[in-house]
């Protein structure tokens, strides 16, 4: 699945903004046949293509997340000659989008995925500017859940499905520039992505229950992971709030980041400090107070943010305030 020469997991951004308007349909179709699916596009508007994506590349796993403009991704029977029997799980993520496949059309409302084979003919159409994410999965890592993948190739799976939602939120942190994956780690993320496509499209029995153990914490961590992140400077952003928001008990919540040797009161802490840490030291908000940055992230008492941020970074929000300063001085010198 690889592209020779390419190292993976690497983390890849698109953006059309910067290229000439006669060469970006041609650079956008070099960049999906190479990252995700051979394609031939046409425009569906008279004004200039615009297109950004981020695309993950992992050994056996490719994801990408991308708002692309009124567009057709033609895939013809030349295009599919040329590919393998990887699957590729398609999501309309927001907008327009619909499925040519057969004869047929299936229209995709915002949450619903489409499962098909890599090999196979068939047209993508955007009539507006949308976002999708694409993730494409070789076909030998589904291992015992094959045979239920097979059935559902060439349907929409709703967006009420509770592991494509999951499967959605764990691509998003896959496509995501913080996370760097070893090759330990991106084996692991192929499991867990593997497992909830096969819990997505129904598997039943012996490699549902197995599907159910690797998968499903993973991806319900990673979803309240992400909820936490984006509400940081919330107050109240308990257990049972973020338990709430996704789907489960906020004992089993707890469950879920003590397996991972930490409490959930400590992940919070520990992003909030962090993120904290990176704006006193960026130099474009050394204007902003300590105790307006404290408060941001979520701290609501300023003694209790400057103990934890000494415990944690063994200096003081001060001391971090005034070498980002220091830098700063010595690049406008």
């Amino acid at each position: 699945m690889s592209t020779e020469g390419e190292p993976e997991h690497r983390l890849m951004w698109f953006s059309s903004d910067a290229l000439p308007p006669r060469d970006r349909f041609e650079i956008w179709r070099d960049t999906m046949t190479r990252k995700l699916l051979r394609v031939a596009i046409d425009p569906m508007s008279e004004t200039p293509f615009r297109a950004k994506a981020v695309l993950r590349s992992l050994p056996q796993l490719r994801v990408g997340i991308g708002s692309i403009g009124p567009s057709i991704h033609h895939r013809t029977r030349e295009i599919a000659a040329n590919e393998n029997d990887d699957v590729a799980l398609l999501v309309n993520l927001r907008g327009q989008f619909v499925v040519r496949r057969g004869g047929s059309d299936w229209r995709l409302g915002p949450g619903d995925g489409f499962l098909l084979e890599c090999h196979e003919l068939g047209d993508f159409v955007a009539p507006e500017t949308g976002t999708q994410l694409c993730v494409r999965l070789a076909r030998p890592t589904l291992g015992a859940f094959a045979r239920h993948v097979e059935g559902a190739f060439g349907r929409v799976i709703p967006a009420q499905n509770e592991a494509l939602g999951l499967l959605i939120t764990y691509a998003r942190t896959l496509a995501r520039g913080e996370i760097e994956y070893s090759p330990a780690a991106g084996k692991v993320a192929v499991d867990y992505v593997s497992d909830l496509t096969a819990l997505l499209v129904g598997s039943t029995g012996e490699p549902a229950v197995l599907a159910g153990r690797r998968g499903l914490p993973a991806a319900r961590l990673a979803a309240a992971k992400t909820y936490i992140r984006e509400r940081l400077g919330q107050q109240g952003l308990t257990a049972e709030r973020v338990a709430s928001a996704i789907g489960i008990t906020p004992r089993y919540l707890r469950q879920l980041f003590e397996a991972e040797a930490r409490s959930f009161t400590a992940y919070v802490l520990e992003e909030r400090l962090a993120q904290a840490f990176s704006m006193l030291n960026s130099r474009r908000l050394t204007t902003q107070p300590i105790a307006g940055v404290a408060f941001e992230v979520g701290f609501g008492d300023l003694s209790y943010f400057n103990r934890a941020f000494r415990r944690r970074f063994d200096c003081t929000p001060r001391d971090v305030r005034a070498e980002a300063m220091r830098t700063s001085r010595m690049a406008a010198e």
